[in-house]
Protein backbone atom coordinates (compact mmCIF):
# COMPACT_ATOMS: atom_id res chain seq x y z
CA UNK A 1 0.00 0.00 0.00
CA UNK A 2 1.44 3.38 -1.03
CA UNK A 3 0.96 6.33 1.27
CA UNK A 4 0.42 10.00 0.45
CA UNK A 5 1.78 12.87 2.55
CA UNK A 6 -0.60 15.80 2.64
CA UNK A 7 -0.51 19.17 4.36
CA UNK A 8 -2.26 17.51 7.31
CA UNK A 9 1.21 16.44 8.39
CA UNK A 10 1.72 19.94 9.77
CA UNK A 11 -1.18 19.49 12.16
CA UNK A 12 0.74 16.99 14.28
CA UNK A 13 4.30 18.24 13.72
CA UNK A 14 4.21 21.89 14.75
CA UNK A 15 7.27 22.41 16.97
CA UNK A 16 10.31 24.63 16.72
CA UNK A 17 13.72 23.28 15.66
CA UNK A 18 12.06 20.08 14.56
CA UNK A 19 14.02 17.21 13.10
CA UNK A 20 12.30 14.15 11.69
CA UNK A 21 15.03 11.52 12.05
CA UNK A 22 13.21 8.56 10.57
CA UNK A 23 9.50 9.33 10.83
CA UNK A 24 9.00 9.10 7.07
CA UNK A 25 11.76 6.65 6.13
CA UNK A 26 10.84 3.23 4.74
CA UNK A 27 7.13 4.03 4.72
CA UNK A 28 6.14 3.32 1.09
CA UNK A 29 5.32 6.99 0.53
CA UNK A 30 4.65 7.49 -3.17
CA UNK A 31 3.25 11.00 -3.29
CA UNK A 32 3.93 14.21 -1.38
CA UNK A 33 1.39 16.99 -1.70
CA UNK A 34 2.95 20.25 -2.91
CA UNK A 35 2.34 22.06 0.40
CA UNK A 36 2.78 19.13 2.83
CA UNK A 37 5.71 20.76 4.64
CA UNK A 38 5.05 24.43 3.91
CA UNK A 39 4.09 25.38 7.49
CA UNK A 40 7.07 23.67 9.10
CA UNK A 41 9.07 26.89 9.21
CA UNK A 42 11.81 25.55 11.50
CA UNK A 43 12.27 22.16 9.85
CA UNK A 44 16.02 21.43 9.67
CA UNK A 45 16.17 17.79 8.54
CA UNK A 46 13.83 15.65 6.47
CA UNK A 47 14.51 11.97 5.89
CA UNK A 48 12.39 10.37 3.17
CA UNK A 49 14.70 7.51 2.20
CA UNK A 50 13.44 4.08 1.28
CA UNK A 51 10.05 5.12 -0.09
CA UNK A 52 8.44 5.10 -3.54
CA UNK A 53 8.69 8.84 -4.30
CA UNK A 54 8.92 9.50 -8.04
CA UNK A 55 8.77 13.30 -8.32
CA UNK A 56 10.39 16.01 -6.23
CA UNK A 57 7.93 18.80 -6.82
CA UNK A 58 6.80 19.73 -3.32
CA UNK A 59 7.70 22.96 -1.52
CA UNK A 60 10.42 22.54 1.07
CA UNK A 61 10.85 24.98 3.96
CA UNK A 62 13.59 27.59 3.52
CA UNK A 63 15.10 26.46 6.87
CA UNK A 64 15.80 22.92 5.62
CA UNK A 65 19.49 21.93 5.82
CA UNK A 66 19.36 18.15 5.29
CA UNK A 67 17.17 16.36 2.74
CA UNK A 68 17.55 12.62 2.28
CA UNK A 69 15.49 11.16 -0.56
CA UNK A 70 17.84 8.27 -1.24
CA UNK A 71 16.54 4.81 -2.15
CA UNK A 72 13.37 6.04 -3.85
CA UNK A 73 12.37 5.97 -7.53
CA UNK A 74 12.87 9.69 -8.23
CA UNK A 75 12.88 10.40 -11.97
CA UNK A 76 12.23 14.16 -12.00
CA UNK A 77 13.12 17.17 -9.92
CA UNK A 78 11.08 20.35 -10.27
CA UNK A 79 12.89 23.45 -11.54
CA UNK A 80 14.02 25.70 -8.70
CA UNK A 81 13.19 22.89 -6.23
CA UNK A 82 15.84 24.16 -3.78
CA UNK A 83 15.45 27.87 -4.51
CA UNK A 84 16.07 30.01 -1.42
CA UNK A 85 16.83 27.07 0.86
CA UNK A 86 19.69 26.70 3.31
CA UNK A 87 20.28 23.12 2.18
CA UNK A 88 23.71 21.76 3.12
CA UNK A 89 23.27 18.04 2.54
CA UNK A 90 21.20 16.62 -0.32
CA UNK A 91 21.14 12.86 -0.75
CA UNK A 92 19.65 11.79 -4.08
CA UNK A 93 21.54 8.50 -4.25
CA UNK A 94 19.98 5.24 -5.42
CA UNK A 95 17.13 6.71 -7.44
CA UNK A 96 16.14 6.59 -11.11
CA UNK A 97 17.53 9.97 -12.20
CA UNK A 98 18.50 9.76 -15.84
CA UNK A 99 18.97 11.87 -18.91
CA UNK A 100 17.10 15.15 -18.62
CA UNK A 101 16.21 14.66 -14.94
CA UNK A 102 18.41 17.51 -13.78
CA UNK A 103 17.21 20.72 -15.43
CA UNK A 104 19.62 23.63 -15.82
CA UNK A 105 17.86 25.58 -13.08
CA UNK A 106 17.40 22.80 -10.50
CA UNK A 107 20.21 24.16 -8.29
CA UNK A 108 19.42 27.86 -8.79
CA UNK A 109 18.99 30.00 -5.71
CA UNK A 110 20.63 27.77 -3.10
CA UNK A 111 22.00 30.01 -0.36
CA UNK A 112 24.62 27.61 1.06
CA UNK A 113 26.67 26.80 -2.00
CA UNK A 114 30.10 26.66 -0.31
CA UNK A 115 28.90 24.10 2.26
CA UNK A 116 26.64 22.06 -0.04
CA UNK A 117 27.11 18.32 -0.40
CA UNK A 118 25.11 16.45 -3.06
CA UNK A 119 25.12 12.67 -3.47
CA UNK A 120 24.01 11.52 -6.93
CA UNK A 121 25.56 8.04 -6.82
CA UNK A 122 23.68 4.97 -8.03
CA UNK A 123 21.40 6.75 -10.49
CA UNK A 124 21.07 6.45 -14.26
CA UNK A 125 23.03 9.64 -14.92
CA UNK A 126 25.69 9.34 -17.58
CA UNK A 127 26.59 13.02 -17.77
CA UNK A 128 25.50 16.22 -16.06
CA UNK A 129 25.62 19.41 -18.10
CA UNK A 130 27.93 22.21 -16.99
CA UNK A 131 24.95 24.57 -17.04
CA UNK A 132 23.22 22.46 -14.40
CA UNK A 133 26.14 22.61 -11.99
CA UNK A 134 27.10 26.25 -12.74
CA UNK A 135 24.97 27.74 -9.93
CA UNK A 136 26.96 25.64 -7.44
CA UNK A 137 30.33 27.05 -8.45
CA UNK A 138 31.47 29.36 -5.70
Amino acid sequence: QNLKLTNDVTNFIMTSQISLPSLFSDDQISFIEVDAFIRLYNLKSLYLSGNAIEHLDFVIPKSLEVLDVSKNVVTTIKSFFLNGTKIKNLDLSSNMLGKGALKNDVFEGIRTRPQLSIDLTNNNLVTVRNETMAPLVY
